[in-house]
């Protein structure tokens, strides 16, 4: 009777029927009608009409999606490029234009999308955004302020030796690293001193850096406390 099947999810399966889904139950009772236009166009990886916690994702003619209930009603209007499966808390990330955000195990949006990544933990979400990374708890208390992905070690020419060959220093600076920009800290200290937002980062001496801009790619002079103290 179908053009398509899904498989069954919270004791619902999505089915089509002449270009329009609408969702049938074990006994091929159809509960939610054929209201919802089908396409091919949703911009969410290995979507799949699924129901979780009592929401599925569902996307309309555009590709953008929302959340519908178990009565078919929209409670998340279409809007999202990507709604993922909930996490073991309730909380699932939404994504806009490659923006992160989180809604509630109600479906009310916690953080918008904006945000370069969001994770969600067993007790709280690391943020990104501007080149900064951070942990919050559930209720939006910040528990680590300042996170990385990596860390590399700076070092800069302190002369040369006998062969005329130029010696480096490790300095007490290093390089930290949040979603493949690069920022400048101290290494004694564990505190940042500029955010991450660099494509490259070098030093040329004891306290001075070169740092490559991520969009137009020009080289800057910052100083130790992570001013900008010559351009290219």
């Amino acid at each position: 009777d179908y053009h398509k099947a899904w498989v069954f999810s919270d004791g619902l399966a999505a089915v089509m029927k002449d270009s329009k889904i609408g969702f049938i139950n074990a006994k091929n009772e159809v509960v939610i009608p054929f209201q919802f236009d089908y396409t091919d166009d949703c911009r969410m990886y290995n979507f799949g009409y699924i129901f979780h916690n009592g929401y599925c994702a569902m996307p309309n003619t555009n590709g953008d999606l929302g959340l519908i209930n178990k009565n078919g009603n929209w409670v998340v209007e279409p809007a999202y490029d990507e709604i993922w499966a909930p996490h073991t808390s309730g909380y699932r990330v939404i994504i806009k234009d490659n923006k992160h955000g989180v809604l509630n195990a109600d479906c009310v949006e916690v953080y918008p999308a904006e945000y370069g990544y969001i994770s969600i933990l067993s007790d709280g979400f690391v943020l990104t955004k501007g080149g900064k990374q951070w942990q919050v708890d559930f209720e939006g208390n910040v528990v680590r302020p300042f996170m990385f992905d990596a860390t590399f070690y700076l070092k800069y020419p302190s002369g040369y030796d006998e062969n005329g060959d130029i010696q480096y220093v490790f300095a007490d600076y290093a390089k930290y690293e949040v979603m493949n920009r690069y920022g400048i800290m101290n290494r004694i200290t564990g505190k940042p001193i500029t955010l991450a937002l660099y494509s490259d980062i070098n030093m040329l001496s004891k306290d001075l850096f070169e740092v490559q801009d991520s969009e137009s790619y020009d080289w800057y002079l910052v100083d130790i406390n992570g001013n900008v103290i010559l351009g290219e």
